[in-house]
């Protein structure tokens, strides 16, 4: 009964300042935080229970332990050859390689799904395919004489 728990102000500004949450645990929102995560491992720790999320599993690349991501990327499209890399972002031949192979594996993620939400006419999913299909190839090229 709302007159019994303070009047219906007080029970209004409450549910006024109540987050929205789908996704995230209601026990969890109680401390204030929504559904936007910062990390992966908040997305799988703190969603419903009746939601299962492996962190392992979602096709991200965690730009924190690579800050030069954007630049290694650039660079091997610029060179095509990852040695060329090296100099330019003062990396390791085997971190230029990890970078580059987590960045392959993430805009595989994204070409599948495109692929499987697009239709029989949808070039943007046809042109994505036929990029990653070369930057593949170019950096496996690249991989082999190195």
């Amino acid at each position: 009964n709302a007159e019994y728990m303070g009047g219906g102000a007080l029970v209004g500004a409450l549910r006024g300042s109540a987050l929205e949450v789908i996704a995230r645990s209601p026990f969890v929102a109680l401390s204030g935080l929504d559904d936007r995560f910062t990390s992966a491992a908040a997305l799988a720790e703190t969603t419903r229970a009746e939601v299962f999320v492996d962190a392992g599993g979602l096709p991200l690349v965690d730009v924190s332990e690579s800050s030069h991501l954007n630049g290694v990327v650039l660079s091997f499209l610029r060179a095509r050859e990852t040695r060329a890399v090296v100099p330019t972002n003062a990396m390791s031949l085997s971190r230029v390689w990890n970078a580059l192979a987590r960045f392959i594996g993430a805009m595989e993620s994204v070409s599948t799904a495109v692929a499987s939400s697009a239709n029989e006419d949808d070039s943007f999913a046809a042109v994505l395919k036929g990029a990653l299909e070369q930057l593949e190839g170019d950096f496996y090229k690249a991989a082999r004489f190195e």
